[in-house]
């Protein structure tokens, strides 16, 4: 996989988290209540969006003070993770930008 699919499969997610909020609340409208698999839905999707985000900055050479200026306590990234991403993603060495 490379970084090119790498930012799509990030536009994919944005776009999925997008369908399901906005099911969220058609669901909300006709029932009057909340489906709690749902919303563990849309928080697996931007758990794994963000740590996706993450990773091809990294790849695009950037660190993590310019992505997130701040990171509330316990809401820290999960740097294995996001390793494993970049791991997946650098299989050759032209998925990686040179940083001259």
């Amino acid at each position: 996989m490379s970084t090119i699919q790498l930012k799509n499969d990030i536009k994919c997610l944005a776009q999925k988290i997008l369908e399901t909020k906005i099911e969220c609340k058609v669901y909300q409208k006709q029932s009057h209540g909340h489906d709690g698999g749902l919303y563990f839905t849309i928080r697996k999707l931007k758990y794994e969006a963000r740590h996706k985000q993450l990773a091809y900055c990294f790849l695009m050479g950037r660190n993590y003070d310019e992505i997130e200026r701040k990171c509330a306590k316990g809401n820290e990234p999960n740097y294995d993770y996001i390793q494993e991403i970049m791991d997946a993603n650098t299989t050759t060495a032209e998925n990686v930008r040179a940083c001259a």
